[in-house]
């Protein structure tokens, strides 16, 4: 999300000695909406992408143009919108709106709630390149850093309207099911996607196949999510040992097989 507010430091060393203003871009995670998941490819090859959105607030959140255009819009880096959320739309609190490519989208019957399945309730037919950015304007008109909400985008890309920090580690363009996530941290705010306006530090890949893509190796499966998905309030999950004589790190409350299982990872 863009830097809205600033501070402004005053020093003054000595009586009559000239004020020195220093403004020192803040940053802010207050953004309703941000983009929670994403890929740019996936076993259907290049038009295998998705992009997610997710409502990080406890309220519903009503699209509504800032600027009377058609709505909130997803644009890559190549400065071409992608799918626009139409003015009216409600994403409710803590869920998610996703867009997808129809070309090539594999991840369509995936669950998404009591009877549904991940359908997409936008759609776009123009790839977005690999190691790309997306970003999220509150205007379908005017893309630019004063109507941005979030970006999400590699270190290739120069642009830094489409990325926040320095950008995602650059990857290489396998066609695995993959997934760029938002950290969940395990305390503090658990169960909730994490904001820090930096790329690389928000973001993990995740593979089914622990691939060494060039953003470190973790297994996971990605988790697309539409309007119909369920929601979390981020509440801890609660939890208790298999056996209550036994320190947590102890068996059989812990264990681990080392005998190597490639077909099974």
């Amino acid at each position: 999300m863009q830097n809205r507010l600033t501070r402004i430091l005053l020093l003054a060393v000595v009586a009559c000695t000239p004020v020195l203003l220093f403004v020192i871009p803040g940053r802010t995670s207050d953004s309703p909406l941000v983009i929670s998941e994403l890929r740019f490819r996936g076993p259907n090859g290049a038009n295998d992408e998705f992009v997610e959105i997710y409502n990080q607030t406890n309220s519903d959140v009503t699209v509504n143009a800032t600027d009377g255009s058609s709505g909130y819009a997803v644009a890559a880096s190549d400065g071409v919108i992608r799918f626009v959320i139409p003015n009216g739309t409600v994403i409710p609190a803590r869920g998610h709106y996703l867009g997808a490519n129809t070309i090539g989208y594999s991840l369509g019957s995936y669950p998404a709630g009591d009877g549904n399945v991940t359908t997409p309730d936008a759609t776009f037919n123009v790839d977005i390149p690999d190691n790309n950015g997306v970003a999220l304007f509150t205007s379908s008109s005017n893309l630019t850093l004063g109507n941005r909400l979030d970006a999400v985008g590699s270190v290739n890309v120069a642009d830094p309207l489409y990325r926040e920090g320095f950008g995602l580690p650059a990857l290489i363009p396998f066609n695995v099911d993959y997934s760029l996530v938002r950290r969940v941290p395990a305390v503090g705010d658990a169960g909730l996607p994490q904001d820090s306006d930096d790329n690389a530090t928000d973001f993990l890949f995740v593979d089914t196949n622990g691939t060494d893509s060039g953003a470190g190796q973790r297994l996971g499966a990605p988790g697309p999510e539409n309007l119909s998905g369920p929601r979390t309030l981020g509440a801890n999950i609660a939890n208790s040992k298999l056996d209550p004589a036994q320190a947590d790190t102890d068996f059989p409350n812990v264990f681990r097989n080392s005998a190597s299982d490639p077909a099974n990872n």
